[in-house]
């Protein structure tokens, strides 16, 4: 087994995409973006890290991976 860890290229990109969702309370998002941060700050444990800058590259790559 492999582990693909997939980060938000920032935790400002995250809050702005969770904002522009509009499917999270404030504090919804505020727990979610200290959950990120968490998770994060473990990204060496994962055997790779895609940074999501935009979906289909952040695919490509995962589909490289996997290949």
């Amino acid at each position: 087994a492999i582990s693909i860890f997939v980060m938000p290229p920032s935790l400002q990109a995250l809050k702005r995409r969770l904002a522009k969702r509009k499917t999270e309370t404030t504090s919804e998002m505020t727990r979610r973006l200290a959950v990120a941060r968490r998770e994060i700050e473990a990204r060496s444990l994962y055997d790779f890290v895609v940074v999501n800058w935009k979906i289909n590259q952040a695919v490509k790559e995962i589909e490289s991976i996997l290949e």
